[in-house]
């Protein structure tokens, strides 16, 4: 796996730090070309076919969301 670490300008880093840390992570949604943060994550269109879902980390996470409320749900049942 390649190392990949963030462009950083000076003076930036500060500010590259926030962006870093995890609620402050924008995602692009490459279907519509818009950005999504922290707790706003979601498909726009979870039924329609989307050809960068493969590879979606929107769709990844919402997934990973999902399976944890799974996973808690079964615990406490």
């Amino acid at each position: 796996m390649k190392n990949r670490s963030l462009n950083v300008k000076d003076g930036d880093s500060e500010a590259n730090e926030e962006t870093a840390s995890g609620d402050n992570i924008s995602y692009l949604c490459m279907k519509y070309n818009r950005q999504q943060q922290g707790d706003q994550l979601a498909c726009q269109d979870p039924d329609l076919y989307c050809k960068f879902r493969p590879q979606c980390l929107i769709h990844y996470k919402e997934k990973r969301n999902r399976r944890k409320s799974q996973s808690t749900d079964d615990r406490s049942s």
